[in-house]
């Protein structure tokens, strides 16, 4: 997955990576300087959330269409 950039970090904005379906939490400066403490961390991970969520609902595997290889 196109993940890292030249210089070897993560690319993401607050943790919503280009990626779909992958997210990052934790990080050192993710958003803040208290991002990778678990006293402030909450803040990123409820973003996070905010932009699953966004997506809206998503199908348990077995209802959804199978992916095309190719």
């Amino acid at each position: 997955m196109p993940v890292f950039g030249e210089n070897g970090r993560l690319l993401h904005r607050r943790g919503v990576t280009d990626s779909p379906g992958l997210y990052f939490l934790g990080l050192t400066w993710q958003h803040t300087r208290g991002s990778a403490l678990l006293g402030w961390v909450k803040h990123d991970a409820e973003y996070i959330a905010s932009q699953i969520r966004a997506l809206g609902p998503t199908p348990p595997a077995e209802t959804r269409a199978p992916e095309r290889v190719g």
